[in-house]
């Protein structure tokens, strides 16, 4: 992955992070050649009782495709999304009350 591209779409995330008030962990990559791997923003994830709670995982996970799609165009980050889907699972889990899917 292009080490600009990665290194914006982290930034997304910690500045959405920072905006919501939650912890801002460190950006991690390793870098090789003009590429990067591994890359993620270190941060503890939040529990996820209240819908407000939803609100800011998702706001925070959609800021580092919303970064990256201004300048390249691109949905670059698939894993983003499904952590968005799990996050809205686990909340209507916690909502209904029920352990089944």
């Amino acid at each position: 992955m292009d080490i600009n591209l990665a290194a914006t779409h982290e930034a997304g995330h910690a500045v959405m992070q920072w905006l919501m008030g939650l912890e801002v962990g460190e950006l991690v990559m390793t870098v090789g050649g003009g590429d990067a791997s591994e890359v993620s923003t270190r941060c503890p994830r939040i529990p996820l009782p209240t819908l407000s709670d939803v609100r800011k995982r998702l706001l925070v996970l959609l800021a580092g495709n919303a970064v990256t799609l201004l300048r390249w165009s691109s949905w670059n980050d698939m894993g983003d999304w499904r952590d968005m889907i799990t996050a809205l699972r686990e909340y209507l889990k916690l909502e209904r009350g029920c352990g089944g899917g």
